[in-house]
């Protein structure tokens, strides 16, 4: 097969139940992560010296900034790269 080529086969259940199970240990630990900069926040506060907009920058705005920084060149990379290796499969 060559580069760009695109072919009508389906990715094996196998593979997508591996894709599938990547893309849910990710998000569970994203919700983890979150979850714990919220029982922590007092703590932090008090232990670091935060004020209150300090501790909504690092709540709110630093995850905003964050997925873009990180989801873009992921996405470059699989523009880029073969469909057929991507876990949805050819479209």
């Amino acid at each position: 097969m060559k580069f760009g080529e695109i072919t009508d086969r389906e990715p094996s259940v196998g593979y997508r139940n591996y894709a599938l199970g990547i893309f849910a240990v990710v998000h569970a630990l994203n919700f983890i992560d979150r979850q714990i900069i919220s029982v922590l926040a007092l703590d932090l506060q008090r232990d670091l010296g935060l004020s209150e907009a300090d501790l909504g920058f690092l709540y709110g705005t630093t995850p905003s900034l964050e997925f873009p920084w990180a989801g873009s060149p992921i996405a470059g990379t699989a523009s880029a790269s073969r469909r057929s290796a991507s876990p949805c499969g050819p479209r």
